[in-house]
């Protein structure tokens, strides 16, 4: 029988006798859970045999046990969708790479032509193509994508792989030859799985999960209302905490894919991830994923604040990043290194908390081992 979590919590929401809901809602939470660590098991399984380079029957066979599963049809899509886009991608990727020399797929997919001497190589992953360049050529690459070539680790994005299939959307990443290891590779090819699982769901009831929401001036223009009419320098720093708070929940995305990708290379050290993860741009960070969003906040706040205010926003906004992001970083690691050791692979792991934002993730894995 199918269990669909989204249309059961709204029906035990309109229940009104408080003893009736709360006896449907410890059913709710005991069914949802088990759902979750199933379509984890059987999804990571899948997800492990696939990326191996598993047979079309074979990956039939392990796709039979969600027919009798009792998931609910958009987990079900979610999955045909992600096997079906896992198999265009791999062939296009295959005809990329039996077609041409690794000097044309260069020219032709980053309009970068090899100089005399210069040599490259590609990788075939199992999701993306990997790209170990000599310097000159990779931070021409990275500059002209837009991206920061600063660092000596890899770079993922998605490129056009021009005449296959109207200029199809390739996944791709970049290494220094000097600096490249199976590990970076590892790590990029997450970037890929984690996108993939992704776009599975994106057109599903949990799409909100997944979409970056900016402030936007009105949301700004009331924290300076709030600040404004405050007096107390206290009570204005608490607002543009709480600014803070709310909008980072509501951006964690790629913040969530680069914690599943350091976990597939091999965490080493919970404390090195988080200081990577969130140091800044100034102090030498390359994961400064809310730079921008700072330095659009103070721009706009500068049109109405008092100078001391507007000073008191930069202060602030300095201090939660130092004293409260670190630790949510850090929080989100310890949880998913928890589910790790409850027994699930890194790829069922993906799985059972694609779908929760990140603040929520220790409570979600603490529902999964209190469980047991």
């Amino acid at each position: 029988m199918e269990f669909n979590p989204i249309l059961e919590h709204q029906r035990i929401g309109k229940i009104l006798d408080p003893e009736v809901q709360a006896a449907e809602k410890d059913i709710f939470f005991s069914e949802r859970i088990k759902q979750r660590e199933d379509l984890a098991t059987l999804g990571g399984l899948l997800i492990e045999e696939v990326m191996a380079g598993a047979s079309e029957a074979k990956i039939a066979e392990i796709f039979e046990g969600f027919a009798d599963s009792g998931f609910a049809d958009y987990q079900i899509t979610a999955f045909k969708k992600a096997i079906k886009e896992f198999g265009r991608r791999r062939k296009i990727m295959e005809r990329l790479i039996n077609d041409q020399t690794d000097e044309e797929i260069l020219e032709k997919i980053f309009s970068v032509k090899l100089k005399p001497g210069q040599k490259i190589k590609i990788i075939k992953g199992a999701l993306a193509l990997h790209f170990v360049l000599p310097d000159e050529v990779y931070n021409i690459v990275a500059s002209r994508r837009g991206l920061d070539p600063e660092g000596s680790g890899g770079l993922y994005f998605g490129g056009r792989a021009k005449g296959y299939r109207r200029a199809i959307d390739e996944n791709l990443s970049i290494g220094r030859d000097r600096h490249y290891a199976d590990r970076i590779k590892l790590h990029e090819e997450t970037h890929a799985l984690y996108e993939l699982l992704k776009s599975s769901l994106l057109e599903s009831e949990l799409s909100e999960v997944f979409k970056r929401s900016f402030f936007s001036n009105e949301e700004a223009a009331a924290l300076a209302g709030e600040i404004s009419r405050t007096k107390k320098s206290e009570s204005k720093k608490n607002f543009i905490f709480q600014f803070w708070r709310n909008y980072i929940t509501k951006n964690s995305d790629s913040l969530k894919n680069e914690i599943f990708a350091y976990a597939r290379e091999d965490f080493r050290g919970d404390n090195r991830v988080a200081d990577i993860l969130s140091s800044s741009r100034a102090n030498g960070g390359i994961y400064d994923y809310f730079e921008r969003d700072q330095k659009r906040l103070t721009d706009f706040l500068s049109r109405g604040l008092i100078p001391e205010d507007l000073e008191l926003v930069k202060q602030s906004t300095e201090s939660f990043f130092r004293l409260e992001y670190r630790p949510y970083v850090l929080k989100s690691i310890t949880a998913l290194k928890k589910v790790l050791r409850y027994g699930f692979t890194i790829e069922q792991a993906m799985i059972y908390l694609l779908d929760t934002r990140l603040d929520k993730w220790p409570k979600e894995v603490d529902f999964l081992v209190e469980k047991k």
